[in-house]
């Protein structure tokens, strides 16, 4: 089974795995709106990066992270922002 098979239950175990690719896999896929909120404030960049990269990540924390202080970060919250406005345009 592969990490996007998995149940939402599992996915939500890794969160806190000590594994960093591990923990960004899981950062990616999680449907826990409150831990995308608390990785975007607390944790490295590639956690940041993982939670612009998830679909469930809420406008309003990819408007935040737009501001991120890490030039990358932000970068790539603008990027995806532009990527899902160009989706609902083409709706």
């Amino acid at each position: 089974m592969s990490y996007k098979q998995a149940p939402q239950e599992v996915i939500d175990l890794f969160l806190e795995d000590e594994n960093p690719t591990v923990r960004m896999l899981a950062y990616r896929r999680t449907n826990r709106i409150e831990a995308l909120y608390w990785a975007a404030q607390n944790l490295p960049r590639h956690i940041r990066k993982a939670v612009i990269a998830n679909p469930h990540c809420p406008d309003s924390l990819l408007l935040e992270l737009v501001s991120d202080p890490d030039p990358d970060v932000a970068r790539y919250a603008r990027d995806m922002q532009m990527r899902r406005d160009r989706d609902q345009r083409s709706y």
